[in-house]
């Protein structure tokens, strides 16, 4: 299956006021350089909700916005440790950064309590990526947290809908259990629970 914003855009029309954070994402592998510094790195392509679910939290500078989603922009905001291999004992905010032979500039510096691999990610305007590596809406992922007000139970039941109607959409098989996959946090919780 072949995710588009279109489906991202159904998500939302659907079940509106029940998510609270969506976001897709696209995965690459950039090279990085800057001037003398260079090095393989990580990137997520993603919308400003991304920061929230991730936990992400801005050291300098600021998050991807919607105006950079509109707009295409060629922004990065980089982990902590990016900054710390490639820019040394300067200030990356303000400057250009290389991605696989094209500059972007660096917008926002950011620390996360997941951990050095954490800190070593890029975060790039979904937009931008989709025009410059496909010029098409195609996305790797979607990820999405709950309204809290909807409780656990009905959790569990948005899940159950959400698959329902990207199968359907895809005219995957309800029964196909590799032809899509939908993760729920709440199983993982509940598995987590039962090894207690």
């Amino acid at each position: 299956i072949q995710f588009k914003n279109e489906d991202l855009n159904l998500l939302k029309k659907e079940f509106g006021d029940n998510i609270e954070y969506i976001s897709p994402r696209i995965y690459k592998e950039v090279q990085v350089q800057y001037k003398n510094e260079s090095g393989n790195y990580s990137a997520r392509a993603v919308m400003p909700d991304h920061q929230f679910m991730e936990n992400t939290i801005i050291k300098k500078g600021r998050y991807i916005n919607n105006e950079d989603i509109r707009n295409k922009k060629r922004y990065a905001v980089i982990g902590r440790l990016v900054e710390k291999d490639i820019y040394k004992n300067t200030d990356a905010l303000g400057k250009f950064i290389n991605l696989n032979g094209l500059a972007y500039m660096v917008i926002g510096v950011f620390e996360d309590a997941g951990g050095d691999n954490e800190e070593r990610m890029i975060y790039l305007p979904v937009s931008t990526t989709q025009l410059i590596y496909k010029n098409t809406d195609e996305i790797d992922q979607i990820n999405l947290t709950y309204n809290l007000g909807i409780g656990v139970d009905g959790a569990r039941q948005m899940t159950k809908e959400i698959e329902t109607i990207l199968k359907e959409k895809h005219f995957v098989a309800k029964d196909d259990l590799s032809g899509l996959r939908v993760n729920s946090v709440f199983e993982n919780v509940e598995q987590n629970m039962a090894f207690a």
